[in-house]
């Protein structure tokens, strides 16, 4: 009776085994699917007055996001903001800047707006630092370079 509990502990166990480690059927791994992000991509609206370029990069269990605004004569280099791997949920980047001595602290969240991850939209929500200001929000879509 000892060899069939132990028997049936041990298939269980194996049935467990399997079912962890199965094939997912083709669908992408999390971590495979953030890959897609990482890159150059340029907004689509060439005369924005807003967002211009957005590079990600990936180190390990990071996503390095750097962003240019329209600045004159040159467009401006913002800040570059780290995003733990782990810290992004449904496939939606959630990143901010604030207290940069702009008007403006800015709170983008970065996904794809297709299937075939070739076009980012990136919602923008700004809330002024100042009074006099308006909170505003923008949706642009970027191409990858």
């Amino acid at each position: 009776m000892k060899n069939i509990l132990n028997l049936l502990v041990l298939v269980c166990l194996l049935s467990l085994f399997t079912a962890c480690t199965a094939d997912n059927g083709g669908l992408p791994h999390p971590s495979q699917e953030l890959e897609n992000f990482v890159g150059t991509w340029l907004n689509e609206n060439e005369s924005t007055g807003h967002i211009t370029k957005v590079t990600i990069s990936s180190f390990g269990n990071s996503l390095f996001i750097k962003v240019w605004g329209k600045c004159s004569p040159e467009d401006c280099e913002w800040e570059i903001r780290r995003v733990k791997k782990n810290d992004i949920l449904g496939g939606v980047i959630k990143v901010s800047w604030e207290e940069m001595g702009f008007l403006y602290n800015t709170f983008l969240e970065i996904e794809f707006s297709d299937d075939l991850h070739e076009l980012l939209k990136i919602t923008s929500l700004n809330i002024p630092n100042e009074l006099g200001h308006k909170e505003y929000t923008t949706i642009e879509y970027f191409n990858k370079l």
